[in-house]
């Protein structure tokens, strides 16, 4: 998995559970005032756009002013230039921002003349609900099915484009398809297409202008509205998308009958589980054979059709799943209910649709898919298959030593992490009780036998969880978090949100201590070291090689004392990585706050030589 782009603050992400309660009131807002609030969408849009043009203008008529003044007074040619070419290439980077790139369509494509039945039938409901024409059909590898609409230049409208997956059609029989895309063309019929482009846009606008002007002043304005605007503006538009889900529903229902909407719905939710399922059984090979299996998707369609057993179970659990935020989807309890469709199990899966529309065009389809699937796979699982086979060999030598009493709490700590990574939660849970039983002050221990026992389904690890940070307060944001997303995950917003609120107070707080412990100015108030303390000090730096002085001192801050020190570095010696020595060798005894001697510091330098015991190295 790639890392994100360090320009990536623009992306509007997954709203946190924490904005549930936002969520919440503005869903009751629109299902009382349905058509001003899809007017207050479009206006939280048009905001974006106005911050992003009011920049982008403002910075654009600096460079005329610039170029006026450059006609005017030509002899100030040489420092006019020095500001017209920055915000020249400000601009430039914001108008590149604004121009969206639209993906690579994902999948292959299948003809009229390869599937004339899956053709036929998308016609048929074309005609049935009013949609719009469908240009192309693509089949895709993911349980889902969409629409998309790419405009075309002047009077050329736009072409529309069917994605299908075939896990889809291998575990949905035909009347459930055509539910399926009857609900994917309401989307269209009801006009859906356009708020929804229009979200997608600027969404993509705000994460191109992040990725391309990710520094500067201008971006640190940009950065610190967004950071307000992107979850405002995903609230808005995740609350319209919730509602649009449920009037596609209805169209599909009037198309292709709210019984087979219905079993199309439950199917779905059903199958889908199964299948990720599957794939956890496929990925989970990876630790045992060195290359990917070649027909993953055949597989997958074979198991699906032996299926006959626990989908009651699965049908219980899935009615009590709250979708999380994000899911522009609706419950499956609430899209039932809106359909006046009982949940109960649809009929047994006999013949799916796959070889029924796409004919001779499966086979084909299914070994490309496989071989796409292949290709991308091949190095991560490669990765998988390794990896894992290191950390059985850390594993085993660790378990050797323990059996020695040879290892120290690092590694004692290490070991229980391989334990809970190749055993699983419960595992790995009793493996932290045994460190914390022998080691009663392994705060991070603790926290990671309440994280497990939580994973592992028992909630005796909130205790565990709050114990942790009691003892130990930079655990405090982590606690709050993780027990936040526990009671969310379990459907219990109501004691999940305190913690969020906790958290976000535990790292302000954090951030304020942080800003305290790094800075420093005239105002500061330090007191001299103790003896004894100057010489334990001394007495780490013996031989430290570069350190040619350091004095040093201490302030207290509200986290407790800190030492400031001040050094020089000997010549050929680079400051930076010394630093970085003098740290690692203090800071198990100290906190530190250590800066290298300039003109800018010496204040720092004659206060700290004006206290007694401040001279540690030379």
């Amino acid at each position: 998995m790639n890392e994100p782009s360090r320009g990536s603050w623009g992306q509007i992400v997954a709203l946190e559970a924490r904005f549930a309660p936002m969520v919440e009131r503005l869903e009751a807002r629109a299902a009382t005032h349905a058509r001003s609030y899809s007017r207050s969408v479009v206006a939280a849009g048009l905001l974006g756009y106005a911050v992003l043009c009011a920049v982008a203008g403002l910075i654009l008529a600096l460079v005329f002013g610039f170029v006026a003044l450059l006609y005017f007074f030509p002899l100030a040619i040489s420092g006019l230039l020095k500001l017209v070419v920055p915000l020249g290439a400000v601009v430039l980077s914001l108008v590149r921002g604004l121009q969206v790139s639209w993906p690579a369509p994902d999948g292959f494509e299948v003809t009229r003349d390869q599937a004339p039945a899956l053709h036929a039938l998308v016609e048929r409901i074309r005609l049935a609900t009013g949609g719009p024409r469908v240009h192309e059909v693509r089949v895709t590898d993911v349980m889902n099915a969409s629409i998309t609409q790419q405009r075309r230049f002047g009077l050329l409208g736009a072409r529309n484009t069917l994605y299908l997956g075939l896990p889809l059609l291998n575990a949905m029989r035909v009347s459930e398809i055509k539910a399926i895309v009857a609900h994917e063309m309401g989307h269209f019929v009801a006009q859906h297409g356009r708020s929804t482009a229009f979200a997608y846009t600027l969404r993509t606008r705000w994460h191109q202008i992040g990725e391309r002007l990710p520094d500067g002043i201008v971006a640190g304005v940009l950065r610190r509205f967004f950071e307000w605007y992107g979850p405002w503006f995903a609230s808005y538009s995740f609350v319209l998308a919730r509602r649009q889900e449920l009037e596609a529903d209805a169209i599909a229902a009037k198309a292709a009958g709210a019984r087979a909407a219905g079993h199309a719905l439950i199917r779905v939710a059903l199958q889908a589980r199964l299948l990720d399922e599957g794939w956890r059984c496929i990925w989970s090979q990876s630790v045992l054979r060195p290359d990917p299996p070649v027909s993953p998707h055949r597989t997958l369609a074979a198991a699906v059709l032996e299926v006959k057993d626990g989908l009651d179970d699965l049908l219980v659990d899935a009615l009590q799943v709250r979708p999380d935020l994000d899911d522009t989807h609706p419950s499956l309890t609430a899209r039932l209910a809106a359909l006046d469709v009982s949940p109960a199990p649809p009929p047994q899966l006999i013949e799916p649709a796959a070889p029924i529309l796409l004919g001779e065009a499966l086979g084909p389809v299914t070994d490309k898919l496989d071989a796409q699937w292949h290709d991308a796979a091949d190095e991560t699982w490669a990765e998988v298959y390794t990896q894992r086979q290191e950390y059985h060999r850390e594993r085993e030598d660790l378990d050797a030593r323990g059996l020695e009493g040879e290892l120290d709490v690092d590694e004692q700590f290490r070991h229980a992490g391989l334990i809970e990574l190749l055993d699983g939660p419960k595992a790995g849970a009793a493996a932290f009780a045994a460190l914390v039983a022998a080691h009663p002050d392994a705060h991070g221990a603790r926290f990671r036998n309440g994280d497990a026992l939580l994973d592992a389904g028992d909630e005796d690890g909130v205790a565990l969880l709050l114990e942790a940070a009691e003892a130990e307060p930079e655990l405090r944001v982590h606690a709050c978090r993780r027990l936040a997303q526990h009671f969310h995950a379990t459907n219990r917003p109501e004691r999940a949100q305190p913690y969020w609120d906790e958290a976000e107070e535990a790292e302000q707080r954090q951030l304020a201590a942080r800003k305290e412990a790094e800075t420093i100015d005239e105002r500061v108030t330090l007191r001299p070291l103790d003896a004894a303390t100057r010489t334990r000090l001394a007495d780490l730096l013996i031989g430290m090689e570069g350190l040619r002085r350091m004095d040093a001192a201490v302030r207290d801050l509200s986290t407790g004392p800190q030492i400031v020190f001040v050094f020089g570095a000997r010549r050929g010696c680079v400051a930076g990585e010394l630093l970085d020595r003098v740290i690692e060798t203090l800071l198990p005894e100290h906190d530190l706050l250590g800066i290298e001697h300039s003109q800018r510091r010496s204040w720092l330098r004659k206060r700290l030589r004006a206290l007694p015991n401040s001279r540690v190295v030379g």
